[in-house]
């Protein structure tokens, strides 16, 4: 494939080429050039060697961006990018000439022709070139190229025109004036294919058509090309471009591309390639349009836009993939033409003159886009794309790469990657190098790079002298290292800069890679020479020393003032003997609690100073502290790990979380590792649950490696818990602290004032407002503080006013509370301690306070970090304790309760606390295997024990009531908790509010209410559970659940809500039953009513249905309220039972209807069960959604029981005579007729009423009831003629016969609507009957209809309708009868056949008829003359009645197999669609014999003799019988299994009878049967029959296609056995055609695949799937099938495969591509008429008479021998007078005569 592209990029190893349609593709050195200028060994190099010269010659020496050139892909190579999943195709170009002009001689040549060369000399006077064809020089001069810029070099390429040539020199004289290059147009010449045609080319073309997505153009003749929408002249063209041309409009267009082997050409109207002139693109990638217009919107491709920039308005294209992030269904809906988008230049379509744009989101806000957005020193963020050895390959954008290199992967110097760069990690860098040119990005991850602070170095110019800033060490020698900044800006560090000892070597100190702080002495950006120092300046640097000029080390304890704070950072300066310090604390690192963290950095302000912080970590510059309390108060914190001990527990805090577990920092840096299993004392599922950064903890040291310098400590609560009371005295001083800096802000008065308020104090004051949550108190003398009592505080009535005298639990300045509480015990003793001396306080207390004490401790108040506790053996002192330990973070609330006993340790008494406060630590942390004893246990048990409980009611509701237990106390009681039996009422509505009752606990659990915590109580009112003392037996009887219902009990529901069809209803508090709509009554009236019948909190009487305990759903029903049985949910269908059903469908025709009766179940009800009396249309009377009241007749269940169908009748009579057992048992028969629901019921002339059920052209079809349907002949439907079945009786109407006949064994049934014509009585009527005719009777008549095989006359004074057959109309053959006769003509006729039984006529009109009969009545001649003549009108009047009977006795005519008559089945039968080898008439060939039996009796009857002539007429008597009785047997259609045995017997190898014969059992419904006569085909019809064996095996193949279980399974066995002994090739298609008869498209897919790879070289099978893919509309994948027909089949097959593609795309597919598949082929076949008869036979069919005309005029310009042009000339005249004028065919025959003109001169 040749093209047209310009150079992008001029590389060192490649060109990089820009194609038509965004294509990009590469040029290697060594195919840029033809072989004689280039050699192996500077391949890699990308230059190309002068033969003559021997120098090496770059490529941007030979070639420039922007460059025109003209190349043939030579490769395809799969290329797998590594950010990519799928290869991608990188297209290999070649430049050489030698292959572009492939085919090329010297003798294609002509002048003016332009040709591309390059240079191969250069002369005094001109340059020498090469056309790349062996042995053709050329030349051109000097003054060609005037005004060019530079001279050319040795193996350029250049374009000329031909000014002359030399053929026998073999020298071409060239003119490279660009001018004359770009206007050179190229001339129809002899001998010019399509293999000549070079890209680049300038052609005048002709619009052939204006097509969806372009144009096409014809040119020189016989050629056409395809131009794109992006290749109009129009860079942005509208949605209406097509406007803009027309048919036949003449324009310049240059050749983009030449596929030579799909015989394609594409061209261009682009202005600036129609110069020669490569398309400008004004923007540049990267840059964002703030106004791009949405010119065109192309729904399947993407948006043509302009783009209006600075530069003017440019054209851009975005693709539907990079229009949104998001993905859009249809793109011309969100976008409309003039729309304004914002966008951003992604790329260039340099050929197609487009800028590629984004409209993403993620795109437009996107930083990164090229190159030229990245600088040196850039801090970003890239995803590490893969990992080798010399780096890592990082993605810093779509289409922007980056490298980071092996050594700036880590701080120092590697040998191989870390860990820490793996493949999908994003990670920071800091942009090292880019290089605009090579795009070439390098990056480096050195962390104290990447975080540094300092002014990045990235120019020499940028070094001023003291600047200080990073670098990395890039080399050391003895006088100095040498130092690498950003963008390769390097300096030299001088041996005396370094800081070294004498002696020290910079080696030994310093290593490659290492990152250094250094300061610029001196700089000289002229000579890129900076000079460096280690010694950073005295005013920066700042000796850390303490008091007495000792160095301030970690872990010492300094005091510090606030600077500045941020949101995370703390600055503060620690004054220091000879200076101040900088300092920095986190916020995480305030406090040993997260909410005190955050109080006090918002209470922080510059100035605050801090007494204790505690040194973290320290280097030359800073120092990290902390004013946790747990680092303050602790003794011994290690630094370095040798000061670590196995089993120590120490203090840290958790430095950061991983999946690995969590790291713990101590002092110094020091961190060590807590593993996932020793985080918590259970299981650990996510470590970010339990702990957070910045988290105060205890560690245990488990395992010190210092060879590694790693240890591992545990962090579980059992080893690691708190043995003091430091955590809660840390935080009653940090709200001191807090309160202290609340009050520097307010009145430090108020502070002061609240000092005088002791804990466990007792003071007074006036209860100020009454809350659900509490009570508030105003305390005298401090109006700023508010005393607060919850309910667990309070033992007695109170009001607002009340003065109350309350004793102090708590204090807390910072939000200005006071607890109290109200209760006596607690009020009393703190009263008399206050009072009373020492001397009775000390007598009142059991026992003195000592530290280290276990006791006992009830819950007074819980806060969110500690709770207030009061120890009863201890005069209720008022003690304080931390909720939670350090490394166990809960929830208070939830693991404690109000008034619960615990077991505390005494940890400071309040004197000697620090904070004024009796401080304890709770027993279960200090001591995790201890607790309180047994005793201790009971008495908690006995005091959280409940039973029987008394309350009020506060409110009622539907479904629950609500009662007030005790002060601070609710219980709810379920309405399912309220009684026993079953009432018509809702329980809860006999109380009502204030109303006291009695209940029991059947769980407890805690209720909040705006934040204040209560007790909840699950309560019961049922009687039987009240006198029941044992609260767990209770509380388990109560406990109704999935697992104790059981289906078929009877239970009380309680409606809880009702939607359209359903009614959730309450069982139990925990188990909702839902009820259907169906399953609720049988009333019709009342299922619509549904909605309304049931209110919320009414209780139901139900049944338990089903229970899916999978999904927790109980299903209940009203049916069957009585009935114990428990089986499942089809034991709720049952025969006879009368049901409530919603009709869901109706069916077309007499299909009945289709009717709801259960969530998931539907029954049909026949149309016989509709109504007791019948009437036409009976469904008319129903809607869909209508409610109806049934009865079941039949329930058919699979083997597992599920119900597979119900049949339902809706007749008034049944279902009356269910629900009344008196009702009398006839009840179900309807007066006039009975329904006949059994076979043996009927018997012959019985009359029956059916419903018409299917029409058909030879009669029509009745349901009589469910089971039993029947067959109406057309001669049958009426006594006079039908002339239209489908008017007279149309589906659906009532009809009343009488049987015929009846098969039991078959359940077949034949019914007739005439009324026996010899029951007729001539007496009582006066019109003859059929007994007073006689066969020989001359009759007359008026013709009552015309057929095509006779007419139908009725006879005078009758009501019969005899038929006479055409072949006994006339005595000469007519042809049509309805230009002979009319409707109502009176006629004379013949009595040919009278048949009583059959009650039909068969008339005789030749005129040899009439005058025989004259002839007789006359002469009086003989009897046997007249036995005679009778005889032979027998026999014409069998034939014609066997016409007519074939036509109707035929089972497969009357009735299709699709419509069974006789099944009593439904189901749909496909018809046993076969093409048989042997057609029909086989069967009636001995009828034909008979007339040489007619020929010898004619012989003898030519004797004169008086003997002889008695002789030849019983001859001709017995011919004559024999033939009558043939025709007979011929005119009996089989009927029955017996008949079809006699006619299998008789033809055994007939494909067709055995065919009927299934076909007949089918219609039966008997599948089994009809493949057991299919089985004995294959076995009886001989072996050598294969046409035959091949019908049964197809039509076994549609039986079990229909009727196989299952079908596909079965069908596939049947073809495989069929293989081994079929045509392997006729078996397929016919399975395909039953595949796609079916429009079983995946099978025929399946199919279709495994007959190409087995005939792969049949074109028939090719051509199969290209039809079968053109009818189901997939016309891409049909085009697709045509490409790898023509890979996979011989050349000599392409022809046909490609004329039959073509005809069928002109048929079912694109007439479009039709067109092109027939030029493509007359383009290499000219000549070919038979191809172009087809094509314009084509054209014909499809009707444009413009396009059909311009075929024939191209046709008949064709330069062909007089015999085919005579061809072409004749069918272009009979086009003409089919289609034309005189005009018209004036002019072809105008167009002959210059024709033979021509060839006569």
């Amino acid at each position: 494939m040749k093209l047209w592209g310009v150079i992008l990029e001029v590389g060192r190893r490649d060109l990089v080429v820009s194609l038509p349609a965004g294509l990009r593709g590469f040029v290697k050195p060594e195919d840029a050039v033809d072989s004689v200028f280039c050699t192996n060994e500077d391949k890699d190099l990308g230059t190309v060697i002068s033969a003559d010269e021997g120098s090496n010659v770059p490529l941007n020496e030979l070639f420039a961006e922007g460059q025109m050139v003209q190349c043939i892909v030579i490769e395809l190579e799969n290329v797998k990018l590594k950010d990519k999943k799928k290869p991608s195709k990188r297209i290999g170009l070649s430049l050489k000439l030698s292959s572009v002009h492939a085919g090329l001689t010297i003798d294609a040549m002509h002048e003016g022709q332009v040709v591309s060369a390059f240079v191969t000399s250069i002369e005094d006077h001109g340059y020498l070139v090469s056309f790349g064809i062996h042995g053709v020089t050329g030349f051109f001069r000097h003054s060609d190229r005037r005004g060019a810029p530079t001279m050319l070099r040795k193996g350029q390429l250049v374009q000329g025109v031909i000014n002359s040539l030399d053929k026998k020199r073999n020298t071409v004289m060239l003119n490279t004036n660009p001018d004359l290059v770009a206007s050179a147009l190229v001339t129809e010449v002899e001998g010019l294919t399509m293999e000549l045609l070079v890209p680049g080319a300038l052609v005048n073309a002709r619009v052939q058509s204006v097509l969806k997505n372009g144009l096409l153009l014809s040119f020189l003749t016989y050629f056409t090309g395809t131009v794109n929408m992006f290749h109009l002249d129009d860079p942005l063209p509208g949605s209406d471009w097509q406007q803009k041309y027309s048919e036949n409009q003449r324009l310049k267009a240059r050749v983009l591309f030449v596929d030579s082997r799909n015989k394609t050409i594409g061209l261009s109207l682009n202005p600036h390639l129609v110069q020669n002139n490569p398309p400008s693109i004004g923007v540049n990638i990267g840059e964002l349009c703030e106004k791009a217009i949405v010119r065109r919107v192309d729904p399947t491709l993407g948006l043509l836009l302009g783009l209006e920039m600075e530069g003017g308005l440019f054209a851009g294209y975005a693709h539907i993939s990079d229009v949104s992030d998001d993905h859009i269904e249809k793109l011309e809906v969100k976008f409309r033409e003039g729309r304004v988008v914002k966008g951003r230049v992604i790329g260039k379509r340099v050929m197609d003159g487009l800028a590629v744009v984004s409209l993403k989101d993620s795109k437009v806000r996107q930083q990164l886009v090229s190159c030229l957005d990245v600088y040196p020193g850039m801090t970003v963020v890239g995803e590490v794309m893969s990992v080798e050895q010399y780096g890592a390959i990082v993605k810093l954008a779509d289409g922007l790469k980056a490298i980071c290199p092996l050594q700036h992967m880590s701080e120092f110097e590697l040998l191989k990657p870390t860990a820490k760069f793996k493949v999908g990690k994003k990670l920071k860098f800091k942009v090292l190098t880019c290089a605009v040119d090579t795009k070439k990005i390098t990056l480096t991850c050195k962390k104290t790079m990447v975080v540094s602070k300092l002014k990045p170095l990235t120019a020499y110019e940028e070094a001023i002298e003291g600047l200080v800033t990073h670098g990395w060490i890039s080399g050391i020698e003895d006088y100095g290292c040498f130092i690498c900044f950003y963008n390769n800006v390097k300096g030299l560090v001088h041996r005396t800069e370094l800081g070294l000892d004498p002696g020290v070597k910079p080696e030994s100190v310093f290593q490659t890679g290492q990152v250094v702080k250094c300061r610029i002495l001196r700089a000289d950006p002229s000579a890129r020479r900076i000079s460096l120092s280690f010694i950073l300046s005295p005013s920066r640097v700042l000796e850390l020393h303490g008091d007495g000029g000792k160095t301030v080390s970690v872990g010492d304890e300094v005091s510090g003032v606030v600077t500045h704070v941020s949101n995370s950072l703390i600055t503060l300066d620690i004054p220091l003997q000879f200076g101040v310090a900088r300092a920095f604390m986190k916020v995480e690192l305030l406090s040993d609690f997260n909410g005190h963290s955050e109080q006090l950095r918002s209470l922080l302000i510059p100035g605050h100073k801090f007494d204790h912080l505690r040194v973290l970590e320290r280097d030359d510059q800073k120092l990290i502290v902390t004013s946790k309390f747990s680092f303050l108060s602790c003794d011994f914190i290690p630094s370095d790990i040798s000061q670590l001990n196995s089993h120590k527990v120490v203090p840290g805090y958790i430095a950061s979380i991983t999946e690995k577990g969590c790291f713990v920092r101590f002092l110094g840096g020091l961190t060590g590792l807590a593993s996932v299993p020793q985080l918590v004392d259970g299981f650990v599922q996510d470590p970010f649950q339990h702990f957070t950064v910045g988290q105060s903890v205890r560690a245990q040291v488990l395992e010190v490696n210092l060879d590694f310098g790693r240890f591992n400590v545990s962090l579980k609560q059992s080893v690691c818990y708190s043995t003091d009371t430091n955590l809660i005295k840390g935080y009653f001083l940090e709200e001191e602290k807090i309160a202290e800096l609340q009050a520097s802000k307010a009145d430090l008065a108020k502070m002061n004032s609240i000092d005088s308020i002791v804990v466990g104090g007792v003071i007074k004051g006036v209860v100020q407002d009454i809350k659900e949550y509490g009570i508030i108190v105003d305390i005298q003398n401090f109006k700023d503080f508010v005393g607060f009592v919850t309910h667990f505080q309070i033992d007695s009535e109170l009001k607002v006013g009340d003065v109350v005298t309350a004793r102090v639990l708590d204090v807390v300045k910072s939000d200005g509370i006071i607890d109290l509480t109200l209760r006596r015990n607690l009020v009393k003793l703190g009263h008399k301690s206050n009072c009373e001396g020492e001397k009775a306080g000390r007598k009142r207390r059991r026992k003195v306070l000592e530290i280290h004490q276990k006791a006992l401790g009830v819950v007074e108040l819980i806060k969110d970090e500690y709770l207030v506790c009061s120890l009863p053996d201890y005069g209720n002192a008022i003690a304080f304790a931390s909720a939670h330990d350090y490394n166990i973070r809960v929830d208070p609330h939830e693991k404690y309760t109000l008034g619960q006993s615990i077991e505390v340790v005494i940890g400071a008494l309040p004197e000697d606390s620090g904070v004024g406060r009796l401080l304890v630590l709770v027993a279960s942390f200090s001591d995790p295997t201890g607790g309180l004893s047994v005793k201790r246990r009971k008495m908690l048990r006995k005091l959280n024990s409940e039973g029987i409980i008394h309350g009020q009611v506060v409110s009622v509701g539907p479904l629950e009531m609500k009662i007030k237990v005790g002060k601070n106390s609710v219980g709810k009681v379920h309405v399912t908790q309220v009684v026993d039996e079953f009432q018509d009422e809702n329980p809860l509505a006999r109380y009502s509010v204030g109303e006291m009752i009695t209940a029991k606990i059947l769980k407890k659990s805690k209720h909040f209410d705006d934040g204040v915590s209560s007790l909840c109580y699950e309560l019961t009112l049922k009687p039987s559970l009240l006198g029941n003392e044992d609260q767990e037996e209770s509380r388990n009887c109560s406990d109704t659940t999935l697992s104790t219902l059981s289906v078929g009990q009877i239970v009380i529901g309680y409606v809880k809500d009702v939607h359209d069809d359903w009614a959730l209803l309450l069982i139990s508090p925990t188990v909702i039953g839902r009820l259907f709509v169906l399953d609720s009554s049988t009333d019709p009236i009342q299922l619509a009513r549904f909605q309304s019948r049931y209110q919320i909190g009414q209780p139901v009487r139900c049944r338990i249905s089903k229970i899916d305990y999978g999904n927790g759903k109980v299903d209940l029903s009203l049916r069957n309220l009585d009935n114990s049985s428990k089986d499942e949910e089809a034991s709720e269908i049952n025969i006879n039972d009368i049901i409530g059903g919603r009709v869901s469908k109706i069916l077309p025709g007499v299909g009945g209807l289709s009717v709801q009766i259960g969530a998931h179940v539907f029954g049909r009800v026949h149309v016989t069960d509709l109504h007791d009396v019948w009437k036409d249309n009976p469904t008319r009377d129903f809607k869909v959604g209508q409610f109806v009241r049934c009865r079941v007749l039949d329930v058919s269940r699979n083997e597992d029981g599920i119900i597979n169908q119900v049949d339902l009748s809706l007749r008034q009579s049944l279902i009356e005579s269910q629900l009344d057992a008196a009702a009398p048992s006839s009840s179900n028969k309807r007066p006039d007729s009975m329904i006949v629901e059994k076979l043996e019921d009927l018997h012959v002339d019985m009359e029956v009423e059916g419903f018409v059920k299917n029409i058909v052209s030879k009669g029509c079809f009745v349901t009589l009831s469910r089971k039993i349907d029947a067959r109406i002949k057309i001669s049958n439907l009426s006594g006079t003629y039908v002339a239209d079945p489908e008017i007279m009786f149309p589906v659906g109407k009532v009809v009343r016969g009488r049987v015929i006949s009846f098969d039991c064994a078959t359940g077949f049934v034949e019914l007739s609507l005439r009324r026996p014509l010899h029951n007729q009585q001539r007496d009582e009527t006066g019109l003859i009957t059929l007994k007073e005719l006689h066969v020989g009777n001359l009759v007359t008549g008026v013709i009552s209809h015309i057929a095509s095989y006779g007419l139908f006359i009725s006879i005078d004074n009758s009501k019969i309708v005899g038929l006479c057959h055409i072949s006994e109309v006339s005595d000469n053959h007519i042809g049509n009868l309805e230009s002979h006769y009319k409707i109502g003509e009176r006629v004379r006729a013949k009595v040919l056949k009278v048949e009583e039984d059959r009650e039909r006529i068969s008339l005789g009109m030749k005129n040899k008829y009439i005058k025989d009969l004259r002839m007789e009545v006359e002469s009086n001649e003989e009897e046997g003359l007249v036995s005679e003549q009778s005889l032979g009108t027998n026999i014409s009047a069998e034939t014609n009645d066997a016409d007519e009977d074939r036509d109707l006795g035929d089972d497969s005519n009357l009735h299709p197999l699709s419509t069974p008559v006789f099944s009593v089945f439904s189901s749909p039968v496909e018809p046993l669609d076969v093409v048989l080898d042997t057609e029909e008439n086989k069967l009636t060939d001995d009828t034909s014999i008979e007339g040489v039996n007619f020929a010898t009796t004619n012989e003898v009857y030519e004797s004169s003799n008086k003997r002889a002539k008695k002789r030849s007429k019983d001859l001709r008597e017995a011919a004559i019988r024999e033939a009558e009785r043939k025709l007979v047997e011929g005119d009996n259609v089989p009927e029955s299994i017996e008949d079809f045995e006699k006619l299998v017997h008789v033809s055994p190898n007939s494909s067709f009878i055995w065919i009927k014969y299934m076909a007949f059992l089918l219609s039966l419904g008997d599948a089994d049967k009809a493949r057991a006569v299919a089985e004995r085909a294959l076995q009886t019809i001989n072996f050598r029959e294969e046409g035959e064996k091949l019908n049964v095996w197809v039509a076994l193949l549609n039986l079990e296609n229909v009727y196989g279980d299952p079908p596909k399974e079965a069908t596939m066995a049947v073809f495989h056995r069929a293989l081994q002994y079929c045509d392997n090739k006729k078996l397929y298609l016919a399975l395909l055609g039953i595949y796609e008869r079916s429009d079983q498209h995946d099978m025929a897919d399946e199919l279709l695949k495994t007959m190409l790879r087995k005939f792969k070289m049949s074109c028939k099978m090719w051509l199969k799937r290209i039809h079968h893919f053109l009818r189901r509309g997939l016309l891409e994948a049909a085009h697709k099938t045509l490409d790898r027909a023509l890979l996979s089949l011989p050349q000599r097959k392409h022809i046909k495969v490609i004329s039959q593609a073509a005809i069928a795309e002109f048929k079912i597919g694109s007439a479009e591509h039709a067109r092109n598949l027939f030029e493509s082929i007359l383009r290499n076949y000219p000549k070919r008429v038979d191809l172009w008869s087809v094509y314009l036979d084509q054209e014909i069919v499809l009707g444009d008479a413009t396009v059909t005309r311009a075929l024939f005029e191209r046709v008949i310009s064709l330069d062909l021998p007089p015999k085919k042009m005579k061809f072409l000339f004749k069918k272009y005249l009979d086009y003409e007078k089919a289609h034309g004028d005189e005009e018209r065919m004036d002019y072809v025959k105008g167009k002959a005569m210059q024709y033979v003109e021509s060839r006569l001169g």
